[in-house]
């Protein structure tokens, strides 16, 4: 059955609930988990997302301009706090389908932190490590419930390991959306256009690639001898 939240969150990728002092200020944050009320937004915004590293969890907004969230920083009192960077999403849209640790589809965690209201995207399994040999692309593992729908005559980045394992573009750094990434020895970069809409499923845990310049591929964690 297809799960219809549409969201226009294009942060990438990634990580689980966060703790009341999360993007504190010095002042406790209430957590309001598993609510069912799906964020608002459409697919041509762009996300803006806080990594708590104390707890390794990702929480996004929209309430933010690129000029506000340049200027801003989380302060002295929030030392765990990490800004990552504005991203723009390649699909034609972006579903989100509920928070990391939720059980039911639509429902979704929030918090109040800088005066907006933030929602837990994604859960970080794994931090990143180097992918290949050059240094040129990370690897993180990530616990997500989101599907990318790409219209008929779009485009789908596609990234090809030298195993064969395929990796598709999610987003890419919003003031780094003219360069191009370095492509290390072995692996493919290329373009698919599709003759009708494709539905991407990217859901439980997912293998996030970071590129030289920013942008992120993902796929969906097949299992392995590193689980």
């Amino acid at each position: 059955m297809k799960r219809k939240l549409k969201v226009a969150v294009l942060a990438i990728c990634s990580m689980l609930p966060l703790s009341v002092a999360l993007i504190a200020t010095g002042n406790s944050r209430e957590i309001h988990n598993c609510v069912a009320k799906a964020p608002s937004g459409n697919g041509g915004q762009v996300g803006f997302e806080l990594i708590d590293i104390a707890h390794w969890q990702a929480w996004v907004t929209l309430d933010w301009t690129l000029h506000e969230y340049e200027k801003f920083s989380p302060g002295l009192l929030a030392l765990n706090i990490i800004k990552n960077d504005p991203r723009k999403g390649f699909a034609s849209s972006m579903e989100v389908i509920k928070s990391p640790g939720c059980e039911a589809d639509g429902e979704f965690s929030y918090t109040e932190a800088f005066g907006r209201r933030f929602f837990h995207i994604a859960d970080i399994v794994k931090r990143s490590k180097p992918a290949d040999d050059a240094g040129l692309i990370t690897e993180a593992r990530v616990e997500k419930y989101h599907q990318l729908n790409f219209s008929a005559g779009s485009v789908i980045s596609v990234l090809l390991a030298p195993n064969g394992d395929q990796f598709f573009g999610v987003n890419e750094v919003v003031r780094d959306l003219f360069v191009a990434p370095k492509i290390p020895e072995g692996w493919t970069l290329y373009d698919h256009i599709p003759t009708e809409s494709i539905t991407i499923d990217l859901s439980g845990q997912v293998r996030v690639l970071r590129l030289s310049n920013g942008s992120s591929y993902q796929a969906v964690f097949q299992g392995g001898p590193d689980a």
